[in-house]
């Protein structure tokens, strides 16, 4: 991942350019949108939107941000769809193909199954392309 240097202004405003967020030691998705927003802001640059792109996102993770956020007059949000979690593979019998002709087959069906279970859960979000 490339890392972008920061101008003596950024830096002088205290503006944080997070490249990764990974939820440790309070490094926190909610820690670095308030950050940085606090940062512009107090900078007179608030940004005309906040696009965020995650895994996971709640309500609850938006009213963490909500005070900076507010500001900012459109937010867009990039989320991923959790997958359906899958059956657990069934045992294999004495009347199941041998080897490798077993593993092509069970391999074939579950790819089958995780595109299923992908096109479903996506097609649950209701979420407007810009």
């Amino acid at each position: 991942m490339a890392k972008r240097h920061m101008s003596d202004r950024e830096r002088s405003a205290g503006i944080v350019n997070p490249v990764l967020v990974d939820n440790r030691d309070g490094n926190t998705l909610a820690h670095a949108i308030t950050t940085l927003l606090a940062a512009l802001r107090r900078d007179g640059r608030t940004p005309a939107e906040l696009c965020v792109a995650s895994c996971y996102f709640n309500p609850q993770g938006l009213e963490l941000i909500a005070g900076e956020a507010r500001h900012v007059p459109r937010i867009r949000l990039l989320l991923a769809a959790d997958p359906t979690p899958e059956a657990l593979p069934p045992r294999r019998t004495p009347y199941d193909p041998a080897e490798p002709e077993f593993t092509r087959r069970r391999v074939g069906q579950g790819l089958a199954q995780l595109e299923r279970a992908l096109r479903r859960d996506r097609d649950l979000l209701s979420l407007r392309v810009t």
